[in-house]
């Protein structure tokens, strides 16, 4: 036995479609590669400039982690195991989501329905002021005119001006 000489090739970093978990696989190290039989493979992963990492063990050639942030990139750091310890190691970065895609509750997500609420509300502000001024110009319009010129010809009741509605004859 001996401990691996090469690190594994060919490792391959996939995120899920929504970021939240990425498969880590390879493939797995020949007798030759690893100096005899691989015991384990261990994989840390951490968000990249962070010193920050998870380490994880496994027999198989592959690993799925979870419960990530989908806005950053991570450093995954892969290499084998044998009785003799650990041999060289491979990293691979894995990119955040591309584009203007957020994970769900995100404040994005959050800014876009605030903004269509306040849109809606202005909309129907909007339709109400059209709406007041349209009723007033046609109270206008029905010809509501006082009669009289000062205070001494013009018909009051209890004080208060008295109007006549004109109608237009045909």
């Amino acid at each position: 036995e001996e401990v691996p000489s090469v690190a594994p090739v060919g490792v391959v970093v996939a995120r899920s479609s929504d970021g939240l978990s990425m498969n880590i696989s390879w493939p797995p190290l020949t007798l030759s590669q690893a100096g005899g039989f691989v015991d384990y493979y261990i994989i840390s992963y951490g968000p990249v400039g962070d010193s920050t990492r998870q380490l994880l063990n496994t027999t198989q050639a592959y690993v799925v982690v979870s419960s990530l942030n989908a806005t950053i990139s991570y450093l995954v750091t892969v290499g084998g195991h044998t009785v003799l310890g650990l041999g060289p190691t491979v990293s691979v970065t894995s990119s955040p989501l591309a584009g203007p895609t957020a994970p769900p509750g995100s404040s994005m997500l959050t800014s876009a329905i605030a903004g269509a609420v306040i849109g809606g509300i202005l909309t129907a502000l909007l339709v109400v002021a059209v709406i007041l001024t349209i009723l007033i110009l046609r109270s206008k319009r029905k010809g509501r005119l006082f009669i009289g010129t000062n205070s001494h010809d013009m018909s009051t009741k209890n004080g208060k001006p008295q109007h006549l509605e004109l109608t237009s004859i045909n």
